[in-house]
């Protein structure tokens, strides 16, 4: 049970509340970085590590307990 309740902190909620916990505060943002504003790269940034989470999630969270049967 609580293998589940980490593997979906990890792989669901992490991301979840980093990308739109970030719109708020850096949606009135006026700052760029190589042309776009910093929102973009947050959320782009994102993209990556919300598929990094969700391996992290599975490797080692899930795939001992697919192992087992």
């Amino acid at each position: 049970m609580l293998k589940n309740i980490l593997s979906v902190l990890c792989g669901l909620v992490l991301p979840s509340v980093a990308v739109l916990g970030a719109i708020p505060m850096l949606g009135n943002s006026t700052r760029v970085f190589i042309g776009l504003p910093i929102i973009m790269w947050w959320v782009f940034a994102w993209l990556f590590l919300s598929s990094l989470c969700m391996a992290v999630s599975w490797y080692f969270i899930d795939a001992r307990t697919d192992e087992k049967g």
